[in-house]
């Protein structure tokens, strides 16, 4: 099992504090070069996102934004980038 996929996101944790553990399993991913793990942990940070966007203080959402090329410096085989979608 690979490092990154030890970071377990708790189910009972906010939103914001969950997004934390997608976005380190996407760097994580990213740099072991595992675009499909890296993807999905972006796409689940994402709905950590939008859960925080639609919730009771949506304006958190904001300060969630990231430089959205970390996970796919490590891993720019992902489909020819040098950034994940």
């Amino acid at each position: 099992m690979k490092a990154y996929a030890l970071l377990f996101g708790l189910v009972l944790a906010e939103p914001r504090a969950r997004a934390v553990t997608y976005w380190g399993r996407a760097i994580g991913a990213g740099h072991l070069h595992d675009t499909a793990a890296a993807r999905d942990a972006v796409a689940q940070f994402d709905g950590m996102v939008e859960a925080v966007r639609k919730g009771d203080h949506a304006y958190r959402a904001k300060y969630m934004e990231t430089n959205r090329d970390e996970p796919g410096r490590g891993c720019p085989s992902a489909k020819g980038r040098t950034t994940m979608p």
